[in-house]
């Protein structure tokens, strides 16, 4: 599978004016789909109704917002993995 994608230029994080400039590669989307379209689709190529997709999704969407909020990496096998992430500021002491 090709994934599409364009090239954008960035500078130096935390530089003022950005300092040295790169080329960075960033994918192109092509919409959204939502947890009922995909039950649809889903439903269309299966013997399994809607009702128990759905269950299923919505089920999975729980369970697995819980495990990330537990700090857990929940791996969906060759859908990929999903964890937890996060970016701040340094700053010279551990207490803010």
């Amino acid at each position: 599978m090709a994934i599409k994608y364009k090239t954008i230029k960035r500078g130096q994080p935390g530089v003022v004016g950005g300092g040295t400039q790169k080329f960075y590669a960033a994918p192109v989307t092509q919409g959204e789909r939502d947890l009922e379209q995909i039950t649809t689709s889903v439903e269309k190529i299966s013997t399994v109704s809607g009702a128990d997709i759905r269950g299923v999704l919505y089920g999975t969407v729980d369970v697995v917002t819980d495990d990330l909020a537990n700090g857990l990496i929940v791996r969906l096998g060759d859908l990929g993995s999903l964890r937890l992430s996060l970016s701040s500021d340094g700053f010279a002491t551990g207490q803010r």
